[in-house]
């Protein structure tokens, strides 16, 4: 595969155009894994059409809906929210926030791929809404579900903090780990 034949692929004069060809060659192969974190969301777009936080102003936004002073710890604030307010209004915000209704070509790009498995720590869907642009499903998992039943499936993403796509009030104090 010729690199210069991706799409929104573009590479930098200082980059070992060798190996960068070799690494986009094996991802094609369909025995490579991928790690998202959140430098994959940027671009996209979620329901508050606002960037998606980062921990520290998650934390400041949950403390915000419960009505106490700020604070930069997300472990902390989402567990004090908790022991004292409403978790569905929780729940609402998570899903506001890390719902993503639009992605780039570049998501795209990556989406498109045949990964031999893909984990990612974001709670969103961006990975999973820009594979169904490419014409793939692709079904969230976490780390609650039972790896004998997913472990020949291609067709996952598995989030290791949580999905919003399977977020309600059970996994918001179990697999959905506000941290």
């Amino acid at each position: 595969m010729d690199i210069k034949d991706i799409k929104g692929v573009q590479i930098a004069e200082n980059y070992d155009a060798q190996s960068l060809e070799s690494v986009i060659a094996r991802a094609h192969a369909g025995n490579t894994l991928l790690f998202i974190g959140a430098g994959f969301l940027l671009g996209s777009q979620n329901q508050t059409g606002t960037p998606i936080p980062l921990a520290k102003d998650l934390s400041k936004a949950i403390c915000k809906l419960g009505g106490v002073e700020e604070d930069e710890d997300l472990a902390y604030s989402a567990d004090y929210y908790l022991k004292y307010n409403d978790p569905e209004e929780l729940i609402g915000l998570l899903r506001r926030v890390f719902t993503i209704l639009s992605t780039k070509e570049h998501h795209q790009s990556i989406s498109c791929v045949d990964w031999r498995r893909v984990y990612t720590t974001n709670y969103d869907n961006c990975y999973e809404l820009a594979a169904g642009v490419t014409g793939k499903v692709i079904s969230p998992i976490t780390i609650d579900d039972n790896p004998a039943q997913n472990f020949r499936r291609r067709d996952i993403c598995i989030h290791i903090n949580g999905a919003i796509q399977l977020l309600d009030e059970y996994t918001l104090d179990g697999s959905f780990k506000l941290t």
